[in-house]
């Protein structure tokens, strides 16, 4: 069942017609092609963490850290003390550098979730960490708090900062959905009052558009009367805008 989720999840990605399932087809013949290729120095180990056992490496990434998916959302008392234990595990297995990613947004089984960070993220140290890139809300705070390095492009905004504090006042606001818009091509062209259809959910009109931090999210209506979410700068494949 899980392999076929993932089939769902990978495929949803192109349109619902013959073009999208010959490109489908293609990229998945490519993905073998590759595979079959000599093993180059220029490459990755991909492996579970319940493999790791006994491993060590030079870097390791760990990714998937949201909650749901690693630890899984049915994972109470000892199997949740279990999941701990196996995420110590994959984190001890880095000699030198170690790596935890967690996004905000995940494709699975085919639609777009928004994710929390992973609890075991919120039990490490905050003074032991490099926050690369943009740090989850539920961070900030924490972060902030312990004066941790919030390197360039970080959920302060404010490149150079290596203190990692946000100033009080105008200065540190979030801009405006009408300035994001100004500087945001995809916010004109997704705009409320758009029409538009999905391969699944038929004909809808764009009722609402805003920002998730830096990420346009827009609402459609649909004909069927229901009413989804989507992310344009991802899903613009399985929409189509409908010119009046």
């Amino acid at each position: 069942m899980a392999n076929l989720q993932e089939l769902v999840n990978a495929a949803s990605l192109y349109t619902l017609d013959r073009e999208g399932l010959t490109e489908f087809l293609e990229h998945i013949e490519l993905d073998r092609s590759m595979a079959d290729e000599d093993e180059s120095p220029d490459s990755v180990t991909l492996i579970t963490v319940h493999n790791t056992k006994g491993l060590e490496f030079r870097r390791v990434i760990v990714t998937g850290l949201e909650s749901g998916v690693f630890p899984r959302e049915d994972k109470k008392g000892d199997d949740l003390e279990e999941e701990r234990r196996l995420m110590y595990v994959g984190c001890t297995r880095a000699m030198d550098e170690l790596y935890l990613t967690s996004c905000a947004a995940r494709r699975l089984y085919g639609r777009t979730a928004f994710m929390e960070p992973s609890l075991f993220l919120s039990e490490i140290d905050v003074s032991s960490l490099e926050v690369l890139g943009r740090a989850p809300r539920s961070f900030l705070s924490r972060l902030q708090a312990a004066g941790t390095r919030l390197s360039v492009g970080a959920s302060s905004g404010r490149s150079g900062d290596p203190s990692g504090t946000v100033p009080a006042g105008p200065a540190s606001a979030a801009p405006s959905p009408a300035a994001q818009r100004a500087v945001d091509p995809l916010a004109e062209r997704w705009k409320p009052g758009r029409k538009l259809f999905h391969d699944d959910y038929g004909y809808g009109i764009i009722t609402k558009s805003f920002y998730a931090e830096t990420e346009l999210i827009i609402m459609v209506r649909f004909e069927t009367g229901g009413e989804k979410r989507f992310m344009p700068r991802y899903q613009a494949k399985s929409l189509m805008l409908v010119e009046d």
